[in-house]
C-alpha cells in the first residue's frame, strides 16, 4: 500500500458536509491522520450522483478545503493528474431495488452508472485504486425525530448490516464481472460502523453522531468513517494522533485499538485487505544478559521525561442540518418508530448548509463588486437583509412559467420564511406548509458581510433554474447549462457589508438548490495591512482554558492551516501577475 495517497472523490455531502464546517469531511480526517503517521493525503472531488458522474468524462475538482493537499491542482484535468486511487459513493437511499434496476423514469440503473464511471477512470488511470464507499444508510425511514429512540437505532443498525450491505456487496460484484481485471473493491464503512455502534462504542449518543436523518454526522461520525477509509487505502491502522482532537467522543480513543482490530477484521472480509491476523508486530525478546558484578560508580539521575497527561477530549459537536438526495425511493423501514413530525423552518425541506468551495484562482484584473468604480446606478445600498441566514419569499406561478425572467419578484410572496443555507437535492415536498410542491419561486437574501473585502468563490448548482446577484449584479445564472450542473465564478468584493440575493424556480419533479460563497484570498491589488493590536487575537484570547494543553494545539493547528490556504492563493496570484495573462472578455 502507499504512503502517499492521491484520491479523487466521486462524493456527495455524506462524505463532505459543509454545514459543519471543515471538519465534517472524510478529506480533512484522511489528512490528519496520514499527517500523524507522517504519510501523505491529498484529495479532489465534488457533489454528485452516479449518473451525473457517468454523464462527466471529465470529472471536476469542486471541493477545496483549506491545508489540504489537492489531487487535482491547477491546470491540471481529472486525465492529467496524479491519481492513484479514486473512491465512488452511491446515493444511501437508493438500496430498495437491485443494484441492476433502472432509475425510476430512466433506461438505465445504478449498476450502469458505476461502470460508466469505472470506464472513465480506467481510462485516464488504469492502475487506479477503484472503492466504492458504503456510507450510512438514509435514518429517515426508522425516525421522525432527532435524536432517534434507541429501538430506532437498533432497527437501524441491523438494517444496514443485513440488506443493505448486501446491496453493496451484490453492486461490487456485478461491477467486478464486467471489469475482472480492476478487483473493485468495498469500503464498508456503514456496516463496520454499525457493528461498532451497536457494541463497542454504544455508549456514545446519537446526538454525538447525527445532526439530521440524512444522515449527516458530527466530526465524531466523520472521523470514524476516516479510520475505516484510512486503513483500506493506506493497508495499515489509523494511527493515535499525538494530539486528541476534543471535538471526538473521548470513548473512540478509550477503544481505538478494539476499534482499528474490528475495521481490520471488517476490511479482511471484504477483501480490501490480506488475511493477516495481527497488525501488531510480535515483541522482540533479547537474549539474556548476565551483567558483570561491577558496582557503577554513582550518577547523576536523569531529568523527569515522563509527558504530561493528556486530558480527556470532550465532544463539541456543531449541530446543522441538511440534505443529500436522488429520485430513486428510500429503503423502507423494518419498524415504523416515532411517528411525530419534524419541525422545519421553509415547508417540510430540511434545512441545509452550503456547497464547499472549488480552490479556483481569480482573475486579477477585475474590480471588485461595490467597489467606487461600479457605476452609481448599478450599486444599491444594502437593504436590511439577514447576515449568517437566508430571508425567503415564495411565490405560486402557473404552469406556464419556464424561465426566471417571467417571475415578478416584486410582488406580494404568497409565504416567507427564513433558511440556514442553500443546499437541497432531488427533493420532492412542498415548499412551505401547505404550498405546492411544483411551479414555486423563492427570492431569498442575505447580508454578507465582508470587513476586509477580498476574492470570493461562489458555487451554484440548480433544478430547475437559479440566478445570483451580488449588490444587484447578475453573477451566475444555471439557464445556460444542465440540471444539476456546478456552475461557478469569483468575484472581487470591496470591504464592507454586500447584499446577496438568489432567486430560485421549481417546475416540476424534484427540486435542487446548491450554493456555495467562501473567501479565497485577498484582492490582488490590496496592499497588506499592519496588525493593530485590537483586532489581533493572541492565543490566550482564542483558548478557553490556557492549561488544556489539547485545545492550544487545535489552535495553534487550524491558524497554520489558514496561514498555509492563505499563502497557496497568493502564490498563485502572484504567478498569474507574472505570467501577463490576456484580458478576460
Amino acid at each position: 500500500m502507499p504512503d502517499v495517497v492521491s484520491q479523487y472523490l466521486f462524493g456527495n455531502s455524506l462524505i463532505a458536509f459543509s454545514g459543519g464546517g471543515i471538519r465534517t469531511s472524510l478529506p480533512f480526517w484522511m489528512d490528519y491522520l496520514a499527517d500523524s503517521e507522517g504519510n501523505t493525503y491529498e484529495g479532489s472531488g465534488g457533489y454528485g450522483f452516479l449518473r451525473n458522474f457517468a454523464d462527466n468524462p471529465n470529472p471536476p475538482a469542486a471541493w477545496g478545503f483549506g491545508g489540504l493537499n489537492q489531487s487535482i491542482n491547477p491546470g491540471e484535468t481529472f486525465a492529467t493528474a496524479d491519481i492513484n486511487t479514486v473512491l465512488i459513493t452511491p446515493a444511501n437511499f437508493i438500496q430498495d431495488v437491485s443494484p441492476d434496476t433502472d432509475y425510476v423514469g430512466d433506461v438505465r440503473s445504478p449498476l450502469d452508472a458505476v461502470i460508466d464511471i469505472v470506464g472513465t477512470v480506467n481510462a485516464s488511470h488504469p492502475t487506479a485504486q477503484i472503492l466504492i464507499y458504503e456510507g450510512m444508510a438514509d435514518l429517515a425511514p426508522f425516525t421522525s425525530t432527532i435524536p432517534p429512540s434507541d429501538a430506532a437505532l437498533d432497527s437501524y443498525y441491523d438494517y444496514i448490516l443485513g440488506p443493505y450491505h448486501d446491496w453493496y456487496v451484490d453492486l461490487v460484484d456485478q461491477v467486478n464481472d464486467a471489469f475482472p481485471e480492476d478487483e473493485v473493491q468495498l469500503v464498508p464503512v456503514g456496516s463496520i460502523l454499525a457493528d461498532l455502534l451497536s457494541t463497542t462504542l454504544s455508549d456514545i449518543p446519537a446526538t454525538d453522531l447525527y445532526v439530521d436523518d440524512a444522515p449527516h454526522g458530527t466530526e465524531t461520525l466523520f472521523y470514524l468513517t476516516a479510520m475505516v477509509t484510512y486503513q483500506a487505502t493506506f493497508g495499515e491502522p489509523a494511527p493515535l494522533p499525538d494530539v486528541l482532537p476534543d471535538s471526538i467522543h473521548p470513548s473512540v480513543f478509550t477503544n481505538y485499538d478494539e476499534i482499528n482490530a474490528v475495521i481490520e477484521a471488517g476490511l479482511i472480509e471484504a477483501d480490501v485487505l490480506d488475511d493477516l491476523p495481527d497488525t501488531t508486530p510480535d515483541p522482540v525478546i533479547p537474549d539474556p544478559v548476565v551483567p558483570d558484578p561491577v558496582i557503577p560508580d554513582p550518577v547523576e539521575p536523569d531529568p523527569d521525561t515522563t509527558p504530561d497527561p493528556q486530558p480527556d477530549p470532550t465532544p463539541t459537536p456543531d449541530p446543522a442540518t441538511g440534505d443529500d438526495t436522488d429520485d430513486a425511493g428510500a429503503p423502507v423501514a423494518p419498524t415504523p418508530v416515532d411517528p411525530t413530525d419534524p419541525v422545519v423552518d421553509s415547508g417540510d425541506r430540511p434545512a441545509p448548509g452550503p456547497v464547499p468551495p472549488v480552490d479556483e484562482t481569480p482573475v486579477p484584473d477585475e474590480t471588485p463588486v461595490g467597489s467606487d468604480a461600479d457605476e452609481p446606478d448599478n450599486a444599491p445600498s444594502v437593504p436590511d437583509a439577514p447576515v449568517g441566514t437566508y430571508a425567503v419569499d415564495f411565490f405560486t406561478l402557473g404552469a406556464g412559467v419556464t424561465s426566471l425572467d417571467q417571475v415578478d419578484f416584486t410582488a406580494t410572496p404568497d409565504a416567507t420564511g427564513t433558511e440556514d443555507a442553500l443546499d437541497f437535492v432531488g427533493e420532492a415536498g412542498s415548499f412551505w406548509d401547505g404550498g405546492p410542491t411544483d411551479n414555486v419561486a423563492a427570492a431569498y437574501s442575505q447580508t454578507l458581510e465582508s470587513p476586509d473585502g477580498g476574492v470570493y468563490h461562489f458555487s451554484l448548482m440548480a433544478d430547475d433554474q437559479a440566478q445570483v446577484y451580488v449588490d444587484g449584479t447578475l453573477v451566475l445564472d444555471t439557464a445556460d447549462v444542465g440540471f444539476e450542473e456546478v456552475q461557478d465564478t469569483t468575484v472581487d468584493l470591496s470591504p464592507g457589508n454586500h447584499l446577496l440575493e438568489v432567486h430560485y424556480l421549481e417546475q416540476d419533479g424534484e427540486a435542487s438548490l446548491q450554493l456555495g460563497v467562501n473567501r479565497i484570498g485577498d484582492l490582488p491589488d490590496q496592499p497588506s495591512q499592519p496588525d493593530p493590536a485590537p483586532a489581533q487575537q493572541t492565543l490566550a484570547d482564542q483558548v478557553s482554558d490556557m492549561d488544556d494543553i489539547t485545545s492550544i494545539f487545535t489552535v495553534l493547528q487550524d491558524s497554520w492551516n489558514a496561514m498555509e490556504a492563505e499563502a497557496e492563493y497568493n502564490g498563485r496570484v502572484e504567478e498569474e501577475l507574472d505570467a501577463e495573462p490576456e484580458p478576460v472578455v
